[in-house]
């Protein structure tokens, strides 16, 4: 039953890391920008990334995959 929720966790964090390195691609690749703000959008994109990560992992793994359990248990 958790299967069905690990598909989906997996398409969203695949998602949510092909924009965080495109951010931080054009980041880098900005010219005249000073290299501390470019550390610290690159730290804070790594971050956000991180925590939207983990927040799907809550999500599906653990409260969507619990609805689901307590669904059949009720069944």
């Amino acid at each position: 039953m958790i299967e069905r929720h690990i598909g989906p966790f997996f398409y969203w964090t695949a998602l949510i890391w092909m924009v965080a390195g495109a951010f931080l691609i054009g980041v880098a690749g900005t010219e005249g920008i000073k290299e501390d703000l470019a550390l610290a959008a690159m730290l804070i994109g790594h971050l956000l990334a991180a925590a939207a990560d983990g927040g799907l992992a809550i999500y599906f793994l653990f409260i969507r995959a619990q609805e689901e359990v307590d669904r059949l248990k009720e069944a």
